[in-house]
């Protein structure tokens, strides 16, 4: 068997818990600082009381993004993304595998919603609407990770910095290889 060949067998794992936390603590340290700013430059007789209200706020999420991002460290990583021979399991949209087989189609969009400067690159898989209804989840889906419609969309990777390209050659070498079987 050739070493492309094997590698679809490989489970690979996108998008650990712990990145996600590291990420948390520089945004925390970023509005903190941001925030002590606001408020340093605010002192004397006469400081501006929004500028004191925006760096407490800011201040504010810095604290709460510090403590997310602490509690998430402390944690062991989990990945939101795995691929395997028998699905996807995309944990933003459910803890249930999207099997290969209810997989209709891989391919890539630009997604772009309303307050964004870029869109986003994304791989995409296209499920039917039943399939998104089976999820059976309480929540609304993000339309930014799942639009749906007949047939369905879920993003795989709006949320998530990772290699677009690679990324998406692994869905769909997995896809090509495992969609059919059932």
């Amino acid at each position: 068997m050739r070493p492309e060949a094997e590698a679809i067998y490989e489970k690979r794992e996108y998008a650990h818990s712990h990145q996600t936390a590291r990420g948390l603590m520089l945004f925390g340290l970023v509005c903190f600082l941001f925030g002590s700013f606001l408020i340093v430059s605010q002192r004397g007789p006469y400081g501006d009381t929004k500028g004191l209200v925006f760096g407490g706020l800011a201040i504010a999420v810095a604290l709460a993004a510090f403590f997310i991002g602490y509690r998430t460290g402390r944690q062991p990583s989990v990945a939101r993304i795995v691929l395997s021979a028998e699905g996807v399991l995309f944990r933003d949209v459910s803890d249930r595998l999207i099997p290969w087989h209810d997989v209709k189609d891989v391919g890539t969009a630009d997604v772009m919603m309303e307050g964004d400067i870029n869109s986003t690159k994304v791989t995409k898989l296209v499920v039917s609407r039943a399939f998104i209804q089976s999820l059976d989840l309480s929540s609304p889906f993000d339309s930014r990770i799942v639009r749906v419609g007949e047939p369905s969309e879920i993003y795989l990777s709006y949320y998530h910095k990772l290699p677009v390209d690679e990324f998406h050659a692994a869905v769909l070498s997995r896809w090509q290889a495992f969609h059919k079987r059932k």
